[in-house]
């Protein structure tokens, strides 16, 4: 049976125990994104649509089917960017020295981010170099302007909001949420262990330790007064 009050005492002793396994485990899982997986570096660049310009002669019939059209297009729009064929094309673009980079440091991933019925699209590259990253995105946008009105056959345009720049690296965030798991985890077992060390001490620390094992007791010898 746990002795509550031998396993507060033993967490007390061995407080320092606990804290420099807990500090282990944190810096080891700080550490461990980046010793084990290399870098990776996110750049956005956001654009908006500008669609239809409306003629004066049109009726209002006119403008409500064209402004449903257009809502509809920007789904077909994300459909586009989201398509690996756009990634391929912005990355055949590269010079052949960045092309062997982008490969040997795991390729490039593409998210396009884009609200229902917004006309704001972000497009976020994430690979192994910011450059790399900041470049296929601004390439990416560049093609998608010019295709734009041959997968549609009215004046919608876009207009850049922001361009991509070589981003910071992500393996940051996922640092930190290592870290406190491995403090978590340094943490748990220090606890487990010293729950273990109370569990399993043969040694009696007070009369109840006999009397929970329903053991006799002869006779208690008074602690010594000098």
């Amino acid at each position: 049976m746990l002795n509550i009050r031998q396993f507060l005492y033993n967490l007390v002793h061995y407080g320092v125990v606990v804290l420099v396994v807990t500090l282990a485990g944190f810096v080891g899982g700080y550490s461990a994104p980046k010793l084990l997986k290399s870098p990776t570096y996110s750049s956005s660049s956001t654009f908006v649509m500008k669609m239809t310009d409306k003629n004066a002669k049109e009726t209002l019939g006119d403008v409500l089917t064209q402004n449903q059209a257009d809502t509809q297009l920007l789904s077909t729009y994300k459909d586009i960017l989201s398509d690996s064929s756009a990634l391929d094309a912005a990355v055949s673009k590269l010079s052949t020295r960045d092309q062997d980079l982008l490969a040997s440091k795991g390729g490039a991933k593409v998210q396009v981010n884009n609200e229902s019925n917004s006309r704001l699209f972000t497009i976020s590259v994430t690979s192994g170099s910011g450059r790399l990253s900041a470049k296929i995105a601004n390439l990416m946008v560049q093609d998608f302007r010019r295709s734009v009105k041959q997968v549609t056959n009215h004046n919608g345009t876009v207009a850049v909001m922001s361009v991509a720049k070589a981003g910071n690296t992500t393996s940051s965030q996922k640092s930190k949420r290592y870290a406190v798991a491995g403090a978590v985890a340094g943490f748990a077992l220090s606890f487990m262990g010293v729950l273990a060390l109370t569990l399993f001490d043969p040694r009696i620390h007070a009369l109840s330790d006999l009397t929970d094992r329903k053991l006799h007791v002869v006779a208690e010898i008074p602690p010594f007064k000098d």
